[in-house]
């Protein structure tokens, strides 16, 4: 419940917001970087300061900090849950498998911030943040305009669907989505100078994602070797990059194919999840635990289509664009094919690259509108060598 104004309440979100306020000056003006941490940091402030009534909660939010908790307990910190081979296996035993990422992240933050409910979703939101800066960083490898990147960066941070889920509720999503990001924002430097730290980012990446989602591990790798050998547009010295996929097959593939993923897999539903996971969830079918998102899943429906056009857009003019579009693609079929994953929160494992179709198409329609049409196209690079 609400708690009021509270010591612990005031150091998360004095911590959070210097942190992330750091992060986004990083591209950001001071006064726009300022501006976009108090409201980041604001609205949980007050949501937990005063409104926290404990409807929006789920069932895997408290099984986390049940679990969380129960390491601390048993005498665990943060770092001898990761130090210690018996705090690995109790925590893989209360996830019932490999994911225990979340729950080191929620014992981490009730560390820094104090075992409280909100205490891991201020680490979400310093997350979300991170999630702009590798974001800006790809995007601008395929976009010169200066101040369409400004632009976007503020557009990410304050999208509707990254705030519900990041201000509000305990969920890992926000977390898997970012490890994501920053996987692909490694691919793309590796497709431009193919360097061995390129590798590590994204071996680094995977390894955590791992721990996180193990089947998002098979997603993202099939992702950058279609993108890499289909349309990366480059001559690459692959050996470096045989060596990375043969050690990630031998690590994950187990995981990742195994007999329990398989089985959930459902061919016949595709078609149906392919037209219905894309729009999950639907305004007027959430329940009472999930209301905050209302709001912005009014707002995707109506950008869906204007979305889904301008990916079209930049699929066909960026190269750079086609790696974040084909990832959404083969995580979509993924998805699509097992049904019993679609709920409403597995969208957001790609909403931030939907973040950019959205900016993209109001962007270019509020140009337009102002400059003429021309005007209002943005150029984008080719290919990752390529010229605006």
């Amino acid at each position: 419940m609400a708690e009021g104004l509270s010591y612990d309440l005031f150091w998360a979100a004095l911590t959070t917001g210097l942190l992330g306020y750091l992060v986004a000056r990083r591209t950001l003006s001071i006064p726009v970087a300022l501006s976009v941490t108090y409201i980041k940091i604001g609205i949980p402030f007050v949501y937990f300061a005063w409104f926290f009534d404990g409807t929006w909660t789920m069932v895997d939010d408290f099984k986390v900090i049940s679990d969380a908790t129960a390491m601390i307990a048993s005498g665990y910190t943060s770092i001898s849950a990761l130090s210690n081979a018996d705090g690995i296996l109790q925590m893989s035993a209360l996830a019932r498998g490999p994911h225990i990422l979340y729950i080191w992240w929620n014992q981490f933050a009730f560390y820094i911030f104090g075992q409280h409910y909100y205490s891991p979703i201020f680490l979400n939101i310093l997350v979300t943040f991170i999630a702009g800066y590798f974001m800006h960083g790809i995007i601008k490898e395929t976009v010169s305009d200066k101040q369409y990147l400004r632009w976007y960066q503020v557009f990410f941070l304050l999208h509707w669907d990254i705030l519900a889920w990041s201000s509000f509720a305990n969920l890992k999503d926000v977390l898997i989505a970012t490890i994501s990001i920053i996987f692909m924002y490694f691919v793309v430097q590796f497709s431009q100078v193919a360097k061995w730290r390129h590798l590590v980012g994204m071996g680094l990446a995977l390894f955590l994602m791992f721990w996180g989602r193990y089947y998002m591990v098979a997603i993202l790798g099939v992702s950058a070797m279609s993108w890499i050998f289909l349309f990366s547009g480059r001559k690459l010295n692959k050996t470096g990059l045989y060596i990375f996929v043969i050690i990630g097959v031998i690590l994950f593939a187990p995981y990742a194919f195994s007999p329990t993923t398989l089985a959930m897999l459902n061919p016949g539903k595709l078609i149906y999840g392919l037209i219905r996971f894309p729009l999950t969830p639907r305004p007027w079918a959430v329940p009472a635990a999930y209301s905050f998102i209302i709001f912005p899943s009014i707002i995707h429906w109506v950008l869906f289509l204007p979305a889904v056009y301008t990916g079209w857009r930049i699929w066909q003019q960026s190269t750079i664009g086609k790696l974040l579009i084909l990832f959404m693609i083969i995580n979509l079929t993924f998805f699509a094919l097992v049904p019993d994953l679609q709920n409403n929160r597995k969208r957001l494992s790609f909403t931030m690259i939907i973040t950019w179709m959205q900016f993209h198409f109001l962007w270019s329609l509020a140009w337009g509108a102002v400059h003429g049409y021309r005007r209002g196209q943005i150029s984008l690079k080719a290919t990752v060598t390529g010229s605006p």
